[in-house]
């Protein structure tokens, strides 16, 4: 009887063995007639190259985008045309990018950077000409800054970010002087101010006030 069990018990892991490696073989062979296809990691001379945050440049001619570069860490501005073709590289520099937005005249580019692993933090708000040229920092001073926006005659850009004042901290408005870079507080207080943008005229903002860490909004 247990000679009887045991042989029983042998057929039937065979059983189990046999139907595993059918279903792992019909596996095997779907995997085969429908191959994943891996691509290789593209090169800056390859047009295929992936592209981050793409924009329109003045007058639709071209199109703005941000790519990856391994060499120094950082993002690199290229320049794509839009009939296709391999792309120019506009600027490099070690530190990473985001949020880039083009001046209403299309002559520069504001757009945030930090080095690469405190991207996040926003911790620096930069302009630079559209051809890539004269990047500068025009941060008043640290912070966690977004929400950049250009005044419609591209002479001013607004931003905003986190203030430490009489020992509290609230996102407050900045106002940038293109030209000479001289940035100010335009709001204070100890509630949130945030989230502006400029009149079609250019002479009023309008921005989201009044927030407290227990809203869900402003005024």
């Amino acid at each position: 009887l247990a000679v009887y069990f045991t042989m029983k018990i042998h057929q039937q892991i065979k059983i189990i063995i046999l139907s595993a490696a059918a279903t792992l073989g019909m596996a095997c062979s779907s995997v085969k007639e429908s191959p994943v296809e891996i691509l290789p990691i593209p090169n800056p001379g390859d047009t295929t190259f992936s592209v981050a945050e793409p924009f329109w440049a003045a007058n639709d001619t071209a199109i703005y985008g941000l790519h990856g570069n391994f060499e120094t860490d950082g993002d690199d501005f290229y320049m794509f045309s839009p009939g296709g073709g391999k792309p120019k590289l506009v600027m490099r520099d070690s530190l990473a990018k985001s949020h880039p937005i083009l001046s209403p005249d299309g002559t520069k580019i504001a757009y945030n950077a930090a080095p690469r692993g405190w991207l996040l933090s926003r911790a620096h708000v930069f302009i630079m000409n559209a051809d890539g040229s004269n990047p500068h920092d025009v941060t008043p001073f640290g912070g966690n800054w977004r929400e950049i926006r250009w005044s419609p005659d591209s002479k001013k850009i607004i931003f905003s970010g986190r203030v430490e004042e009489e020992g509290e901290i609230h996102h407050q408005l900045v106002i940038v002087d293109v030209a000479t870079s001289e940035a100010k507080l335009i709001t204070r207080g100890k509630t949130d101010n945030f989230d502006g943008s400029f009149i079609s005229s250019g002479d009023k903002i309008v921005f989201e006030s009044g927030r407290i860490l227990t809203d869900d909004g402003g005024k």
